[in-house]
């Protein structure tokens, strides 16, 4: 339940359109090549300066040149009520462009924050970051990397490439706001990118393919990247470089890498001035003429420096093929033809990822200023746990006050008897989609896979969590948790695809497979036996959650299913159900729905569909009372605004949802003899009656994040007050199975932080930790989220260490202090 929302506080003008990086003979990009660092942007409190800074408020702002002709000369910008915002245009690369800025907060100005926000050239898109502000009356030099405030590394695989405007705000608590700037600079420095043109997906023949180009300057720290289908060989002009594939890391080493890897290949000295360049790719085995060429696919990059400039060449439309034998025996040879390019997509073609690890995502080596570090080992970690004995004794959950339990509390019961509280944390694993930058990290700094993973689970354990969990935990730490001392949960959920459930617009809800359909419920089973056959006799797992964040009813996302009965075996099912519910008496449904329904829906038997879009029904006054037979909690008054039509397809959603519940707990209980099964995990809330179809799990899983209270990370009482009556509706256990807190001083965009520093952090997480322990009995578990950042998703800072592998001290401090502090008791 991670909001994925950015709060805009204010508006900019429009900027005009600026061009992206230059194209010259035909697909090769250059940029002016940066030998130093360069300023493109720079501001000071002059008249002129002052004059060309512009200002957005809600209420009128006062502009005033202050302190002329001293140390503290300054421009102060203030308003009555609400932000107040100095806008600089600008024309900066965001990929190398630092922005510096020096800024004071005038006395009496009570301060909530400082927002920067970065504007698109093409003006469509706004992207935020938060900062602490500084104190009162001192003066504070800030200095962010543009691509800080996008966050993480994936926007480069994005048009994104130049900022337009630059605008900073400063957000008071309450009353007027004011702030004073002393200076303002935007300065290019020394990058490994260049242009950051885009490789397209190009699709080679038997006879391989070929690009040519010209250099009028002498290159230097030239290099290639290729990622390929299949094996190829690479030529640059006449030399064999060697041969490149998919996933070009040591897979000895690296073996659960999930995306594909580029092979780096140094071309120095091999690229000629004033005269033709060829590289040449093709197979690394021989292919039939008539091999389809979706066999063979390609993404490519080239790159060097000539003395003013960089440039790069990709796979595009401008490679040929390779001249060729004619087909059937003719003579002579096929002409080069180019190619067919196109976007790359994601996984496609089968067994790629959703992203390349290629340029302009990957720093060349050649360009690269950042330091290789040397692999290190247990930079965190003490000694494990004992590893996780073997028990044929099934895990169980215990209510209090009972001859198994006599204390006030529900228990989790391991296979050895022993009462456990679940601490939990997740987001272990190499996760390029949502950080890039630490899977690079840790494939620097350690020397391969098992020795990241083990260094990884010991500092786990040393910081006192006792498990792992999902969500974004990668298999390989599941499986080494056992040798660790860890327990862990694990996650099925609609793995067995589709058909998805869907609504009249033919929208489908991708969490949410027809559970009518009697091909999901096969593909569905052999998923579980298939799970059951590699983790059934892991005494390290506790047990599994089955799906997560459903879009249900009630949730904080404000989801619902009702009308998603449009998929085949569902709509078969409902018109079932509604044949019963209504007696089969037509008349008697006609009475029911007839005042709601839109003049052109018909009801001419159970199995003509009427319109069943619930935008389109109105509402009658006349509540419907619903009986507890028909698959509810309790019996219960329908709500006045929903009215009758609505009221039968939510009532029908909660009947399907729970067959869905029933279908997979009877299945995995099957499977799984002796392990929990955790029901789906909510998000922040739902209906009393979706609650009730996951009353017969061993435990109610329970996303919830402290958001409500600003400097705070606390549950509201509201939320305390939900979960109550979470475990009072279904009768069971409860596990928080995702929550977490973030703070502004982590310098990624953090749209939803509500704390300054890590030292504040730590200390909220040790008050939610006890929170949730001393006022919540049947929470049985707390599983944080994470232990690296969402930098490329959420843009957040959800992690224990940074994107470099680095602790966040005072916050790992302050969890390792909470955790064992907890425990002990």
């Amino acid at each position: 339940m991670r909001f994925r929302l950015a709060i805009l506080l204010f508006l900019s003008a429009a900027i005009p359109r600026i061009a992206h990086a230059t194209e010259i003979d035909a697909g090769i990009y250059q940029a002016p090549l940066l030998l130093s660092s360069q300023t493109t942007t720079s501001w000071a409190p002059t008249q002129k300066d002052c004059a060309a800074l512009r200002s957005w408020s809600p209420s009128p702002v006062a502009r005033e040149l202050k302190y002329q002709g001293t140390a503290d000369a300054c421009a102060e910008l203030r308003v009555s009520r609400g932000p107040v915002v100095a806008i600089l245009g600008t024309r900066s690369p965001v990929a190398d462009t630092t922005l510096e800025f020096e800024y004071r907060i005038p006395d009496s100005i009570s301060a909530r924050e400082i927002n920067i926000n970065l504007r698109t050239t093409d003006n469509s898109k706004l992207y935020g970051l938060r900062l602490p502000p500084a104190p009162v009356g001192q003066w504070q030099r800030e200095t962010l990397p543009l691509a800080s405030i996008v966050g993480g590394d994936l926007w480069r695989l994005s048009a994104l490439r130049t900022a337009s405007s630059i605008e900073l705000a400063l957000v008071p608590s309450q009353g007027p706001a004011a702030i004073q700037f002393r200076s303002i600079t935007l300065t290019r420095h020394i990058s490994p990118w260049g242009s950051l043109p885009i490789p397209q997906l190009i699709s080679l023949p038997a006879s391989g393919a070929q690009r040519t180009f010209s250099i009028t300057a002498t290159p230097r720290q030239s290099w290639l990247q290729i990622i390929a289908s299949t094996p190829v060989e690479v030529i640059v002009n006449g030399h064999n470089l060697g041969q490149a594939a998919l996933k070009n890391q040591d897979a000895s080493k690296w073996p659960s890498v999930p995306l594909p890897v580029a092979r780096e290949f140094s071309i120095d000295g091999l690229l000629r001035t004033d005269n033709e360049n060829t590289v040449v790719i093709r197979p690394a085995s021989t292919l039939s003429a008539t091999t389809p060429a979706s066999t063979l696919q390609i993404l490519c990059a080239l790159g060097y420096d000539t003395p003013d400039t960089r440039c790069i060449i990709v796979s595009d439309s401008n490679w040929t093929t390779l001249p060729a034998p004619a087909l059937n025996n003719s003579a002579g040879t096929l002409p080069p033809t180019p190619l067919i390019a196109r976007t790359y997509k994601g996984n496609e073609p089968a067994r790629w990822g959703r992203i390349p690890d290629i340029y302009p995502l990957r720093e060349p080596q050649a360009w690269s200023t950042r330091s290789t570090p040397s692999p290190i080992r247990n930079t965190l970690a003490s000694p494990s746990r004992a590893p996780v004995s073997a028990s044929s004794t099934p895990w169980r959950t215990a209510a209090p006050g009972t001859g198994q339990n006599p204390t006030t509390r529900w228990q989790l019961v391991t296979p050895a008897g022993h009462s456990l509280y679940f601490l939990g944390i997740q987001t272990l694993g190499l996760l390029p989609n949502i950080n890039y930058r630490h899977y690079r990290s840790m494939m620097e700094r350690y020397p391969d896979e098992s020795h990241y993973i083990d260094d990884t689970l010991a500092t786990v354990s040393r910081l006192g969590f006792n498990g792992i969990s999902p969500a974004a935990t990668t298999a390989p730490f599941h499986r080494a948790a056992r040798q660790a001392g860890l327990y862990h949960f694990q996650y099925l959920g609609p793995e067995a695809g589709g058909p998805w459930l869907k609504n009249r617009a033919g929208r489908e809800e991708r969490h949410l497979a027809d559970p009518f359909d009697e091909g999901w419920r096969a593909r569905y089973r052999a998923e579980a036996r298939r799970f059951a056959a590699e983790w059934g006799n892991n005494p390290a797992l506790i047990g599994l959650f089955v799906n997560n964040e459903i879009p249900l009813d009630g949730s904080v996302n404000g989801g619902s299913v009702i009308g998603y009965i449009y998929s085949p075996a569902c709509r078969a099912a409902f018109v079932r159900w509604l044949a019963d519910r209504y007696g089969n008496d037509l008349e008697k449904l006609r009475a029911a729905w007839a005042p709601e329904l839109p003049a052109s829906a018909s009801l001419s038997d159970f199995t003509a569909a009427p319109d069943l879009d619930p935008a389109s029904a109105r509402k009658t006054p006349s509540p419907k009372v619903v009986a507890a037979e028909d698959g509810h909690a309790a019996p219960r008054q329908a709500a006045r605004v929903r009215g009758i039509v609505e009221t039968d397809l939510y009532d029908f959603a909660v009947y399907a949802m729970g067959i869905y519940a029933g279908f997979m707990l009877e299945t995995l209980r099957a499977e799984l003899p002796g392990k929990l099964i955790a029901s789906n995990r909510f998000m922040g809330n739902a209906t009393d009656e979706m609650l009730a179809a996951w009353k017969n799990y061993d435990l109610i899983a329970w996303n919830a994040y402290p958001f409500s209270k600003w400097q705070a990370a606390t549950y509201s009482p509201a939320q305390l007050d939900i979960l109550r009556r979470v475990h009072r509706i279904t009768g069971r256990p409860v596990i928080i199975s995702e929550t977490g807190l973030q703070a502004l001083d982590a310098r990624l965009p953090n749209p939803t932080a509500t704390l300054y520093t890590q030292k504040q952090r730590g200390e909220e997480y040790a008050n939610l930790l006890r929170q949730v322990y001393d006022q919540l009995p049947f929470v049985v578990g707390f599983i944080l989220f994470g232990w690296q950042n969402l930098s490329d998703t959420e843009r957040q800072s959800w992690g224990i260490v940074d994107d470099a592998g680095n602790p966040y001290t005072d916050y790992f401090t302050a969890v390792e202090r909470a955790n064992k502090a907890l425990l002990r008791n």
